[in-house]
């Protein structure tokens, strides 16, 4: 204990440092010597249809939080300012401090919690690195005692003995590690490992920021299953598809050269899943909308001489495909192969999106902090009251459980 009382001094020396010259001058001097108030506003207002409704105070900390970056990322601004006079000029304390941050570049980094040392003290990892590091953020303790959160999206520098937030402490209740790859993905078609997302995020973080709009929505259930998109896309080669042997497990249709298979006793959300296999490519794609739906599939699917693994490639959440829509400004379709076939929705997957309608609404209505009229909302998107009901009350024990 005595260890980490020490380390704190440090860290409020450190906090109290970092605000008289960082937040009070430093962020000031490079928005107007750089422009950079401006290069972000402009590239903010790109954003507007997702921050239109976020408060005054929360755009302002996520301009200084950019602006701070800039200046003390890796070969940031600041080793070009510890040479200007106005910095030259700083009283000593202040001027060594900045000397130090230039030594140990700032980062955005997605972490979670792995262990809590001591009072205010968290021993973070890195999802994409794995780096594991000490965490000093009276923030994160604080906001611990209201909602608990695992992955965190944070910007952090080294104080000489551990490390300290800057800014917005961005927690991501309902946010996976797949859903950061996936979104990462969309934005850069060029990264292929873990380790790229980290020099991704650091070389754009806005996008990633802008997860703010749903660090506080929870995760979504259906009867005790987390609703979302399990899918994987796998090599077919090797498999004789005979459709006598198939036709006994699953109803099958076919378009342009690809067969759509549709178990025929999975009804109901939690095992709704579907497999395309594609004649000409030789692969066989499967998406489900719960992991238990996911894994019976396989079961299946191997049974009729498939060879899968009952675990998917790409998990993202609801609440990430919803956030991919808005941010994009258009729906990010993760089955190709759906078009072919659209004509064909049956009883099962009409169900599915009505029920994703009603969620929808639901959200949005939520994050405003108005009241959630399930009933009125059913009626709108045509969903019966008793699902909306059963829905809505998963969400609300979710949120509780924050």
């Amino acid at each position: 204990m005595s260890k980490y009382l020490e380390i704190k001094k440090i860290c409020i020396e450190h906090s109290k440092l970092s605000g008289e010259v960082i937040d009070n001058k430093l962020v000031y001097y490079a928005a107007e010597k750089e422009n950079l108030h401006t290069e972000f506003t402009k590239s903010l207002k790109k954003h507007a249809h997702i921050t239109k409704d976020w408060p005054e105070a929360y755009l302002n900390f996520l301009m200084s939080e950019l602006i701070a970056h800039r200046i003390f990322k890796k070969e940031g601004l600041i080793h070009k300012f510890l040479n200007h006079s106005f910095i030259k000029s700083l009283p000593t304390d202040q001027f060594e401090f900045l000397k130090k941050q230039a030594q140990h570049p700032w980062r955005f980094t997605f972490s979670t919690i792995v262990g809590q040392p001591s009072d205010e003290f968290f021993n973070m990892e890195d999802v994409f690195t794995e780096e594991r590091y000490l965490l000093y953020s009276p923030g994160i303790a604080k906001s611990l005692m209201e909602n608990y959160s695992e992955m965190w999206l944070l910007l952090v520098g080294f104080n000489g003995v551990c490390w300290q937030t800057f800014g917005l402490n961005i927690p991501l209740h309902s946010v996976h590690m797949d859903d950061i790859y996936f979104f990462a993905t969309e934005l850069d078609d060029s990264i292929e490992l873990q380790e790229d997302i980290s020099e991704s995020i650091n070389k754009n973080p806005i996008p990633f920021l802008l997860m703010l709009n749903i660090s506080a929505t929870p995760r979504i259930f259906h009867k005790n299953r987390e609703i979302g998109y399990w899918f994987s896309h796998s090599d077919a080669t090797d498999v004789s598809f005979e459709t006598k042997k198939i036709k006994k497990y699953f109803t099958i249709e076919w378009n342009k050269g690809v067969y759509k298979l549709s178990t025929k006793d999975g009804t109901g959300m939690e095992n709704l899943a579907v497999a395309y296999f594609d004649e000409e490519k030789k692969t066989i794609s499967r998406y489900a909308f719960t992991e238990k739906g996911f894994r019976r599939l396989a079961k299946i699917l191997n049974s009729v001489g498939f060879d899968l693994s009952d675990e998917a490639q790409n998990h993202l959440s609801f609440n990430m495909q919803l956030f991919m829509q808005t941010f994009f400004k258009s729906e990010k379709n993760i089955d190709p192969y759906l078009e072919l076939f659209k004509k064909e929705l049956d009883e099962d997957d009409e169900q599915l999106d009505t029920a994703n309608e009603f969620i929808a609404a639901a959200i949005e209505i939520y994050n405003k902090k108005e009241p959630v009229d399930v009933e009125k909302i059913a009626q709108q998107v045509g969903l019966d009251v008793e699902t909306a009901n059963e829905i809505w009350n998963s969400v609300q024990n979710t949120i509780k459980k924050l």
